[in-house]
C-alpha cells in the first residue's frame, strides 16, 4: 500500500505508449515453457512496467521507507485533496513550500528512525548512509514533480 499521485496529462500518454508493450510481455510470459524464457520474459514485463510509471508519477510507500513519515509529513492529514482526490495548484504550492523546507534526517537519526520501523538495515546496500541517499533522492523527486503540476498549472490526482 501507498500513496499514489499522478500528474495525469504527462502519465497518461507514457502510461498508453507503453502499456501495448507491457500486455505483450506478461502474455509472452505466461506462455513461457522453460524457467529460463520465463525468467527473460519477466525482465521485459518489469522493463515496460517501470515505462509506464516512469513520467508524471510519484508513489510514497505507507511504511518505514515513506518519504512523508521520515520527514514528519502524513500523505492522510497534510494534504487536502477535493471530494475528486485531486490535489489543487495551490495545494502543491503549499506541498512544495512544507516539503521543501523539511529536512532528512541525519545518519544517526534515521537509524534509530528505521530501527523503530523494523527496515533491515547492514553495511551494505541497506546501511543507514544508503538509506539516506535514497531518502535525500526522493525528495529531490517529490519537489521537482510538484514543480512540474505547478508549472504545468494542472492538479495531481492522489490515491492516498
Amino acid at each position: 500500500m501507498g500513496a499514489d499521485i499522478y500528474l495525469e496529462s504527462v502519465h497518461d500518454e507514457h502510461y498508453r505508449k507503453y502499456n501495448t508493450k507491457f500486455q505483450e510481455a506478461c502474455v509472452a510470459r505466461d506462455a513461457a515453457e522453460t524457467e529460463e524464457a520465463r525468467s527473460k520474459a519477466q525482465k521485459k514485463v518489469e522493463k515496460y512496467y517501470d515505462k509506464m510509471y516512469q513520467e508524471g508519477y510519484f508513489r510514497d510507500s505507507y511504511n518505514g521507507t515513506s518519504l512523508f513519515w521520515v520527514i514528519g509529513l502524513s500523505w492522510w492529514q497534510d494534504i487536502q485533496t477535493n471530494d475528486e482526490g485531486y490535489l489543487s495548484v495551490d495545494g502543491c504550492k503549499e506541498l512544495l513550500a512544507e516539503v521543501s523546507g523539511r529536512k532528512i534526517p541525519d545518519v544517526a537519526e534515521l537509524k534509530t528512525y528505521l530501527e523503530g520501523h523494523n527496515v533491515v538495515l547492514d553495511e551494505d546496500e541497506n546501511s543507514p548512509e544508503v538509506w539516506r541517499k535514497f531518502f535525500v533522492e526522493r525528495k529531490e523527486m517529490l519537489v521537482e514533480f510538484l514543480k512540474q503540476a505547478i508549472e504545468l498549472n494542472e492538479p495531481l490526482r492522489c490515491s492516498v
